[in-house]
């Protein structure tokens, strides 16, 4: 057996790559997360470039959601198997693992993207945060430590 093979075999999947898989996902679906934390005016002049800019091909297809779930969660995965956790990052465009998953699906990651502006995610093995939009706070999407306590205390009863 090669490396690679026995590497393949050895990775293991974790729940929150799952989690933020899905939420992206999601997010790229709706297409309505632009807070980029501009006041009214600015904003409105943002809102007119970006709608003038969008293209048809911003429609996404099931195959193309599909192709971007399964990039993003095996690329999540792989680098959870690798380090203690993982960074997916929008300013206005994706980055890193997201940017290389869509671009994989062929989803659109310039200008009139649907990806959220602003967007900070934190994946680690068994939590997953988000910041969605200009300095926003973080929200806790998975953490399972508390699923882990409340079926403790179900147990308990």
């Amino acid at each position: 057996m090669d490396l690679k093979n026995k590497e393949k075999k050895e990775m293991k999947e974790f729940k929150s790559a799952e989690i933020a898989t899905n939420w992206w996902a999601d997010k790229i679906l709706d297409g309505s997360s632009k807070d980029a934390g501009f006041n009214d005016e600015q904003f409105m002049e943002s809102l007119m470039f970006l709608l003038s800019s969008i293209e048809s091909a911003n429609k996404l297809t099931f195959e193309q959601i599909e192709i971007f779930k399964t990039e993003l969660k095996n690329s999540i995965n792989h680098e959870l198997n690798n380090w203690d956790s993982v960074h997916l990052k929008v300013d206005y465009n994706p980055e890193g693992l997201l940017k290389e998953a869509a671009t994989k699906a062929k989803i659109n990651c310039g200008v009139g993207s649907s990806f959220p502006f602003k967007t900070f995610m934190i994946v680690t093995k068994d939590n997953v945060k988000v910041s969605c939009g200009y300095a926003k706070a973080f929200e806790t999407l998975y953490d399972e430590s508390q699923l882990n306590l409340k079926e403790e205390e179900s147990l308990s009863k």
